[in-house]
């Protein structure tokens, strides 16, 4: 059985089931790679992927396998075949150890994918949007029900409670950028987000309005995934 034939048979949430793990509705569930206090990994039933926003661990089912059992790939791809048949047994050959490889292409390996980053930036967004009444009052003004449209709200403190290196994806990105005085800071600041997603339902682009009484008309768009224009 090839690599891509395990793949396309085995899904994140089998590898999960057996380890007894399991998300929320949202798709999250406690990091079982650190010590963590509350969920912090997504998990993307879609792509059969996972990225944890806490330690930064991500990869697909058989990277989840390898990290659980701490063992090499080889192991961890024998392991995986017997989650898509319970009778396939086979004595895995020696092999040395690899680390696992990150799921950030093409860049720095220690910067996380774009649409990991494009995720919590939904996720904590959406939940800022909630709670945010002038943001709420910025849709009821136009006609919108906030609690029928999938948007978001980045204030000014957006990104703080983010790990360094999704602090650094998000600068990469273009999601935050730096201040004069150095520190973080969102590029993108009192503003509603909108969503565009691609066919498998995974946000791709997001479009700030700025809800400001100074910044009425203005808006920006994250396109490239390194700038806004």
């Amino acid at each position: 059985m090839e690599i891509r034939d395990i793949k396309s048979h085995l899904s994140i949430l089998t590898v999960l089931q057996h380890y007894n793990l399991s998300a929320n509705k949202n798709g999250m569930l406690n990091c079982p790679f650190h010590d963590d206090k509350s969920p912090s990994l997504k998990v993307y039933t879609n792509t059969h992927t996972f990225n944890c926003f806490g330690c930064g661990k991500a990869g697909d089912q058989i990277e989840f396998i390898q990290l659980k059992e701490k063992c090499s790939k080889h192991e961890a791809i024998v392991k995986a075949k017997s989650l898509v048949n319970p009778l396939h047994t086979v004595n895995p050959m020696p092999m040395e150890q690899t680390e696992v490889e990150n799921p950030a292409k093409g860049g720095d390996k220690d910067l996380l994918p774009r649409l990991a980053v494009l995720g919590k930036v939904a996720l904590d967004s959406k939940a800022s949007f909630k709670r945010t009444a002038k943001a709420r009052d910025y849709l009821r003004n136009r006609g919108l029900n906030p609690d029928k449209m999938e948007v978001g709200y980045i204030g000014t403190d957006f990104g703080k409670g983010w790990n360094k290196q999704l602090k650094e994806s998000g600068l990469k990105l273009g999601i935050l950028k730096k201040s004069r005085q150095d520190t973080i800071v969102p590029k993108l600041r009192n503003c509603v987000l909108f969503f565009t997603k691609n066919q498998k339902g995974q946000i791709i682009d997001v479009y700030g309005r700025s809800i400001n009484p100074n910044g009425e008309g203005t808006s920006s768009k994250l396109s490239t995934g390194k700038h806004f224009y």
